[in-house]
């Protein structure tokens, strides 16, 4: 089973957590993300001048018991009846928020963990019946201006799926804030829903009074270099995490040929499940060392479905 365990990377090298590949869904601890809002121009300030992340395995699988439970019907999470509900160890969490996009179906939740203090926003992911067609459409993605910073093109599915639910996830984080105005912050989400939780992590950083954090699986790339700059000027960076699991072939799209760049910092579980490796930072995003090094041929769907060996969905399996 996995355990609390931490590591950092300071720019030299990829780190190796030893933390293993499987474990209980419970977790303890969260995040430090209060303080001030970033501005909203492309990063200026270089990686080397934020803390590094100090990764804890047993946090972060609390997290992806967050983004699976997405993948369940409103109702159960309105009286946070499911599986991956029960399974979050110290958590006391209450989803008082949804979004649902009717027409596109893009859905998320957000409510209050008042065991760590933490206002928790979640995105649902793809649903396995559009997986493919949805990965055939990342291969030929185009890109978007991305407001209120220079140079920055975001990818536009992602950008519009946020978009659709935006004026919604402003309204029901301010409601959040209301209640709750020193907790700390954490989007999250699995595929689709990483990507989405991205864009609303930003949205909420040049809004609020608040740096989040951002705990995403699988997650697509979202802009080009200077929006990957961007993600990282405005998150907490020593409490964000950008996970592969293994040969997830999500992450490796769209391609960076297409002029897509992730952002740091990315902690990837290499194929023979040796242990967590929190990822060199340099070159920005794209660690040649971690996911990077996968083969194409080796690329997985079903690697994109199982984080922490986990089947992607409302967990009916585990019940």
């Amino acid at each position: 089973t996995s355990g609390s365990t931490s590591g950092s990377t300071s720019g030299s090298g990829s780190t190796s957590t030893g933390a293993s590949s499987t474990g209980s869904k419970s977790g303890s601890g969260s995040p430090s993300t209060s303080g001030g809002a970033s501005s909203g121009s492309a990063a200026s300030s270089s990686s080397s001048t934020a803390p590094p992340l100090s990764f804890n395995a047993t946090l972060s699988e609390r997290y992806l018991g967050y983004s699976y439970a997405a993948y369940c019907p409103q109702p159960t999470l309105a009286s946070w009846n499911c599986t991956w509900c029960s399974g979050l160890g110290d958590a006391v969490f209450s989803a008082t928020q949804f979004f649902v996009d009717p027409v596109d179906g893009g859905f998320g939740y957000a409510g209050f963990d008042s065991d760590d203090n933490t206002i928790v926003v979640v995105f649902r992911g793809t649903v396995m019946t559009s997986l493919q067609n949805w990965i055939s459409d990342l291969e030929s993605a185009k890109s978007v201006a991305y407001p209120g910073c220079e140079g920055c093109l975001a990818a536009e599915g992602f950008y519009t799926a946020y978009s659709n639910l935006q004026s919604q996830v402003l309204a029901g984080f301010e409601a959040l804030r209301r209640e709750h105005p020193s907790a700390s912050v954490v989007f999250s989400g699995h595929s689709l829903g990483a990507a989405i939780a991205t864009f609303a992590a930003l949205d909420v950083a040049e809004n609020f009074d608040v740096v989040p954090a951002l705990q995403t699986f699988g997650c697509p790339r979202t802009g080009n270099l200077a929006f990957a700059h961007h993600v990282n000027a405005v998150v907490a960076r020593d409490a964000s995490m950008r996970m592969v699991w293994e040969a997830d072939i999500v992450p490796h799209l769209p391609t960076v040929s297409l002029g897509f760049n992730h952002f740091n910092t990315e902690v990837w579980m290499p194929l023979d499940d040796s242990g967590f490796v929190v990822c060199n930072e340099k070159p920005f995003g794209e660690d040649p060392n971690c996911a990077d090094s996968v083969s194409a041929i080796d690329f997985s769907v079903e690697d994109h479905l199982s984080y922490y060996n986990y089947k992607e969905g409302c967990g009916d399996d585990l019940a």
